[in-house]
């Protein structure tokens, strides 16, 4: 049982859940499309540095950012520097220390440095195309999921949700 996380920065608490949903094959960090908000602000040099996912971002890369960057950062810092000192690192909340002396009496480095460590380590992927005849003006589709090689995605207007992959679109299930 946790209960000190008004302590505790945005990204840390939503990255938190981010990482931890993401452990297995399912989760935001494991979809391209949602990934896809950090890849892109790294590529046009507008990633958010780890000061400003402190509370709830609302401007450009995207609402909410702190939750896939929060969750990769935590994921990075687990991969690299070991599951024990990331608990560590949130039992110190308990203590009220102040975020950055925390995270510098844990890991031994800054948040700063830390932070632009993982920044570094963003992979920039191939782009994600999408074939043309997939799009639809008489449609509008939500929920594009991309999984083992297959687009998955629900028409609104068709009510119907469908896969496509390399051998074409396929109607999966009909909305009720």
């Amino acid at each position: 049982y946790f209960c000190n996380s008004i302590f505790l920065p945005n990204f840390i608490v939503e990255g938190l859940a981010v990482a931890f949903e993401s452990r297995n094959t399912d989760g935001r960090l494991n979809n391209p499309f949602a990934y896809m908000i950090a890849i892109q602000a790294l590529s046009e040099n507008k990633i958010p540095q780890w000061r400003e996912l402190i509370g709830c971002i609302d401007t450009y890369p995207y609402p909410k950012s702190e939750y896939i960057i929060g969750g990769a950062f935590i994921d990075f810092l687990i991969k690299k520097y070991g599951r024990e000192k990331f608990y560590s690192f949130i039992e110190g909340f308990g203590n009220m220390f102040s975020f950055p002396y925390l995270f510098n009496r844990i890991y031994g480095l800054s948040i700063e440095d830390a932070y632009r460590t993982f920044i570094a380590s963003i992979p920039i992927m191939d782009d994600i195309v999408i074939p043309p005849s997939v799009i639809n003006d008489q449609s509008r589709y939500k929920n594009l999921q991309y999984e083992n090689g297959n687009f998955y995605y629900a028409d609104l207007i068709a009510n119907r949700i469908y896969r496509y992959s390399d051998k074409g679109i396929k109607e999966i299930n009909v909305i009720d």
